[in-house]
């Protein structure tokens, strides 16, 4: 891992973060893993690559290669007549990963369409700077237990298994924190702690944008999923000839045609002008092959771009748990009975076929929330605002909420 990171020697509980690591070095690092080191080669490969985005430390890591793999438990749990045990505990999937922070109030970070947190090391960081109490990030433990919920019971399943989780480790006072996705999951595991009786101090929502468009069409969740892999998501998914504002005004008419679902094959039925007739084509002629050849493609772009080789495993890993999050996405939720702070970005953010459908975010969790719900702008779009510089000015914010009156 190391030599990975061109850094040199890692000390066992260094974060890989700190040394220049990325998500496609850990992805060619659990690559590397299967092929020369023995005792990975009985984990799948996106169960190593979520260990380590999840847990970016050596120790973690060795901990987690002398430790059975989730078949083996799953296999052990069976034959006992149990329910699979996970790095959590017994019939859960929430991987609970403490980022410090000290004695206080629990201040939960809740992951995003990818299941990791990999988007989150400077968030929970700079949060646990802060000292106000102990920051844990709430993971997907095992994909495919994830993967077997159905989309439309996914979140309600989830956010029970995670206010359980919560629950059972002692914590009785919380700062709830949603970001993307996220957001979903942090109301609703807010709303069981509630009804627990136990304390949401403060549930704050970061650039939170539900999934407001209904398809099927698996170009769509691509568009959406490709700005994951900092690709350009018209340019990577239709091509890069493509104007992107023909593309908006292709999702724009279909959403109006379709009372806002867009139907699998709708977009390479679309004409009118010829920048739609463009989109047509660019649709048909993407959809006309095979999935999996558009994955590599992508894969083959994001390395491309970032001067790294990617596993071909990466990709479709990813996309599966994220299209997956975003079937799941298409929720509405029951009302919420606390208070809500949601942190708008300043800068929109392209997701290719959801380009701006932004503004949407605030009327809807405005009627979500029964409580008081305040809206406060802060600095860069939906990626770099859990980045550095912008995050310390989200990390102040979620401070100031626990100073206020209780």
């Amino acid at each position: 891992m190391g030599r990975s990171t061109g850094g040199g020697r890692l000390e066992p509980n260094d974060n890989v973060y700190d040394h220049g690591a990325d998500s496609l070095i850990l992805a060619r690092v659990a690559g590397r893993l299967r092929e020369e080191v023995a005792e990975a080669q009985g984990f799948a490969y996106d169960t190593l690559l979520r260990q380590m985005l999840n847990e970016p430390t050596v120790a973690a890591l060795a901990r987690a290669l002398r430790s059975p793999t989730p078949e083996q438990r799953t296999e052990a749990a069976n034959s006992a007549g149990a329910v699979a045990a996970t790095p959590a505990t017994v019939g859960s999937n929430a991987l609970l990963l403490p980022f410090g922070g000290g004695e206080g109030i629990a201040r939960v970070m809740f992951h995003a369409a990818l299941g990791t947190m990999d988007y989150f090391q400077h968030l929970g960081r700079s949060m646990a700077a802060q000292e106000i109490g102990p920051v844990i990030g709430v993971a997907v433990a095992d994909s495919e237990r994830y993967l077997a919920h159905a989309p439309a019971e996914l979140i309600e399943r989830v956010a029970d298994d995670y206010a359980a989780r919560l629950v059972e480790a002692g914590h009785t006072r919380f700062q709830l924190v949603g970001y993307c996705l996220g957001g979903l999951l942090a109301t609703e595991v807010g709303r069981r702690l509630l009804e627990r009786g136990l304390e949401v101090r403060d549930l704050t929502l970061v650039d939170s944008i539900p999934m407001f468009i209904d398809t099927d069409e698996e170009l769509a969740f691509e568009a959406i999923f490709v700005p994951n892999l900092n690709l350009d998501p018209v340019a990577a998914v239709f091509g890069p000839e493509i104007a992107a504002a023909d593309v908006y005004r292709a999702i724009e008419i279909l959403m109006t045609r379709h009372d806002r679902r867009i139907p699998a094959g709708a977009m390479g039925r679309l004409d009118g002008d010829p920048g739609l007739a463009a989109v047509a084509a660019a649709a048909r002629r993407q959809a006309a092959r095979p999935q999996e050849e558009r994955l590599a493609a992508y894969a083959q772009a994001m390395t491309t771009q970032a001067g790294v080789p990617v596993g071909p495993e990466l990709v479709p890993a990813l996309f599966r748990v994220c299209r997956h999050s975003m079937q799941a996405a298409r929720f509405e939720p029951p009302p919420y009975l606390g208070d809500m702070t949601y942190l708008r970005c300043e800068e929109q953010q392209s997701f290719g076929i959801t380009a701006g459908v932004g503004h949407l975010a605030v009327p809807f969790w405005e009627r979500v929330c029964v409580g008081t719900f305040r809206v406060i702008d802060v600095p860069g779009n939906h990626f770099s605002v859990v980045e550095p510089p912008h995050v310390q000015v989200v990390t102040d914010h979620l401070a100031a909420a626990l100073r206020g009156p209780s």
